[in-house]
């Protein structure tokens, strides 16, 4: 069993090609006060899978974040100090687009984390609590 209390809402946006899972993680002992404002911060991991035209592929991105009621901070790490224990990109060829082939795609990551070992598990919230602001 998870020692990590998770939400998980999913967005999907037809228009931009994209659909997103983010699971935010509510334990107060991972929020954080940034010093740019009094919002408090909860890690985030977040799944997007949208269509790259220009690629004839469907990309799937796994990144952490900060999420606050009135702000999403992207956590982008230039070193690889803390490298994921998961595969962040992943890029599947297509001929086109199709919203159905997408969604399944989107799906299938998501089972893949759900199914990965309790260790994986856990070492991926344990690195997405990890995630510092820019």
């Amino acid at each position: 069993m998870s020692e990590f209390t998770v939400e998980s809402v999913s967005t999907d946006k037809p228009l931009q090609r994209t659909v997103r899972t983010r699971f935010t993680i509510l334990d107060e002992r991972f929020s954080r006060n940034e010093s740019i404002s009094t919002d408090r911060y909860q890690p985030a991991l977040e799944v997007s899978t949208s269509h790259d035209k220009d690629r004839k592929a469907y990309v799937t991105y796994i990144n952490r974040m900060l999420v606050s009621p009135a702000m999403v901070r992207m956590v982008i790490d230039y070193n690889q100090d803390d490298a994921p224990p998961v595969q962040t990109a992943v890029y599947v060829r297509t001929a086109r687009y199709n919203a159905k082939a997408m969604h399944e795609r989107h799906q299938q990551i998501l089972d893949n984390i759900e199914a990965m070992g309790p260790e994986t598990h856990e070492a991926l919230w344990a690195w997405t609590t990890r995630a510092k602001g820019l």
